[in-house]
């Protein structure tokens, strides 16, 4: 089991966050809603335009609507 606080206990979020972070180019904000509007475009670009391979080079949004098993 994992030590509380390693990033390998939760690989998943941490590999999310990373990517967000990576493609939103995340710096410092002036503002709050700045930075809130910088990080859920960066969640729309992740879910609704960036295919994954682990989901067949599907986004995220057609995985989650898609009838049937995922082409893996």
């Amino acid at each position: 089991m994992a030590k509380s606080g390693d990033p390998n206990e939760n690989a998943m979020a941490e590999h999310v966050f990373r990517t967000l972070k990576e493609d939103s180019k995340l710096t410092d904000f002036f503002s709050f809603s700045s930075a809130q509007a910088s990080i859920a475009k960066g969640i729309n670009t992740y879910n609704a335009m960036r295919p994954h391979a682990l989901l067949g080079y599907l986004t995220p949004h057609q995985a989650h609507h898609r009838n049937g098993s995922l082409p893996l």
